[in-house]
């Protein structure tokens, strides 16, 4: 008998799809496929977005930092570990990790909705700078004549290939670092 007295709704954004799920917040009416859920129940995108603007605390110089920590972690870490190969990417996460904790640790666990694209961007030039000195030890190889040889390692045609495969190597690094700072950064729900 309660279905026959009960209205059909229709969803706020989708007006042509029933629905009898309603915001918990501001009472709209919203379909499965706008459902936001939350702690304390069923809430539309809108009341999800202005209540976390209105606990974003991180102020500008967090944005800054941030891109400082994590380029400089990923950037000494990546040429640190550069030359051992394959153990780069086995480190990558890791060095993902660091590079958000200590951001976390120096923004007060401050947060805000685009201070993860801060850090991922940062360990995108961190990977990028990384890249800058391997091809500036390319060209420094290449202005001079010399070759890994003369130090006794490999011949000429091998330091090349080895320089291309750190560079490919550098590439997948700073794709897994930031990877790992962009879920760090949105599972901890610090920022």
């Amino acid at each position: 008998m309660a279905d026959a007295t009960q209205q059909h709704l229709h969803c706020a954004y989708h007006p042509f799809r029933q629905t009898v799920l309603r915001c918990n917040k501001c009472g709209k009416p919203i379909c499965s496929k706008c459902v936001v859920r939350t702690p304390v129940g069923y809430r539309c995108r809108e009341c999800v977005d202005k209540q976390q603007s209105a606990y974003a605390t991180a102020r500008w110089y967090d944005y800054v930092s941030t891109a400082v920590i994590s380029a400089t972690v990923t950037a000494v870490f990546g040429l640190g570990i550069s030359f051992t190969c394959c153990l780069i990417i086995v480190f990558a996460p890791f060095v993902g990790g660091f590079a958000v904790s200590i951001a976390s640790w120096v923004t007060n666990r401050r947060h805000s909705r685009h201070l993860v694209w801060a850090g991922v961007g940062g360990a995108f030039l961190g990977g990028l700078a990384i890249s800058l000195m391997l091809l500036a030890l390319t060209m420094l190889f290449a202005l001079f004549n010399w070759q890994v040889s003369d130090f006794g390692i490999l011949s000429q045609m091998d330091s090349l290939y080895l320089l291309a495969a750190l560079l490919g190597i550098t590439c997948i690094y700073t794709f897994i670092c930031a990877s790992t700072v962009y879920y760090r950064m949105r599972r901890d729900r610090a920022y």
